[in-house]
């Protein structure tokens, strides 16, 4: 059971892991924007993927580190978190992105059931590559990688259910707010709720944290 304390702590770690997450998914975004836009026209179709598959890494990577700032009070192995992850970003990426290509819509609204197909793969894949290094921390390691898919296909869902006029500047960064925070918002309390089940080797989050 959650004491008083270790409910007010439970909530600080949350807090923090979504802003950091959410700060890092907007640098990342960010970023990636900052290249030029016929870049695929300027390589050839080899030297673009390895490219594009550099700045996935590179970008997951740093994601990762900033997640860090929040996961190192409690556990060790930063380079594995950071590797597990940016890997786990590349291979859920090269998977699951042709799924958003298929342009599958239902119902009056065209609701595009691509997007959530895209959302449950790339989060499986991507929690199933953090689990790799969660399942050193603490035991049921296996719902962080429940987390993560239920976190990324609500976000996708909540995001195409979202009303939003293309045609602002901002739509771009309430859509990416929203099908990047609400993943955040759901591993970060499996994060809390983990915590609380640390193994043997690990600390334990109400000791000194908060």
């Amino acid at each position: 059971m959650f004491g008083q304390k270790n409910i007010y702590t439970g909530w600080v770690i949350w807090l923090q892991w979504v802003l950091l997450t959410m700060l890092g998914w907007l640098a990342a975004t960010g970023l990636s924007m900052l290249m030029p836009a016929n870049l695929d026209m300027l390589l050839s179709s080899t030297a673009f993927s390895i490219f594009q598959a550099l700045v996935i890494l590179a970008l997951g990577a740093g994601i990762a580190a900033i997640q860090w700032l929040v996961l190192r009070r409690y556990f060790s192995g930063a380079v594995r978190w950071i590797v597990a992850s940016s890997v786990g970003m590349l291979i859920g990426g090269m998977v699951a992105f042709p799924l958003k290509l298929r342009d599958l819509y239902v119902g009056p609204s065209g609701f595009q059931l691509d997007e959530l197909a895209y959302g449950a793969v790339f989060g499986v894949l991507m929690g199933s590559a953090q689990w790799l290094v969660v399942r050193t921390w603490v035991h049921h390691a296996g719902w962080w990688v429940l987390s993560s898919t239920i976190g990324w296909t609500l976000g996708m869902a909540v995001g195409e259910l979202f009303p939003l006029d293309w045609n602002r500047s901002y739509a771009g960064l309430v859509y990416g707010m929203t099908t990047e925070g609400i993943p955040a918002a759901v591993t970060g309390l499996t994060l809390v709720i983990l915590l609380q089940n640390a193994l043997d080797t690990t600390p334990i989050v109400n000791k000194d944290a908060g």
